[in-house]
């Protein structure tokens, strides 16, 4: 994990001073989320507790941007239908890290259900879903 964070924290400087993907704009105080995906779950709490921040404070810190965020497969999947909809991932992640500790340390997925199953259940519809049918 130690090669992958400083790695990632090499790409995020190389984006930051435009030498990565410089056909996209950047933008002032533009938010960056480092997202590290796995194929299955993680201990999350464990690891955003107390493996990140050891391996942080042992090697180079990742440089400024938002928290790391860990997701795997099954999370992404679930939200391609919202994405569609026009869900930003990049909004949906800052509620999510910054809207207290409780969130922070929630999976994804568990964070949609019990904080925004609203918000995605009214994006999840068209207007069209919305109309009453007639007859019946």
């Amino acid at each position: 994990m130690c090669k992958k964070l400083a790695e990632l924290g090499k790409h995020i400087t190389r984006f930051q001073n435009g030498n990565l993907l410089p056909e996209f704009g950047r933008k002032s105080g533009q938010k960056i989320i480092p997202i590290i995906l796995s194929p299955a779950g993680w201990p999350r709490i464990k690891i955003i507790e107390d493996v990140l921040p050891a391996l942080l404070k042992e090697h180079t810190p990742i440089a400024e941007c938002e928290p790391i965020e860990l997701l795997d497969l099954s999370e992404l999947e679930s939200l391609e239908a919202s994405f569609s909809a026009g869900l930003s991932f990049g909004d949906l992640l800052n509620r999510k890290n910054n809207s207290g500790r409780a969130n922070r340390l929630k999976s994804l997925n568990n964070y949609l259900y019990y904080v925004e199953a609203a918000y995605l259940f009214e994006r999840s519809f068209s207007d069209e879903d919305c109309v009453p049918s007639r007859g019946v």
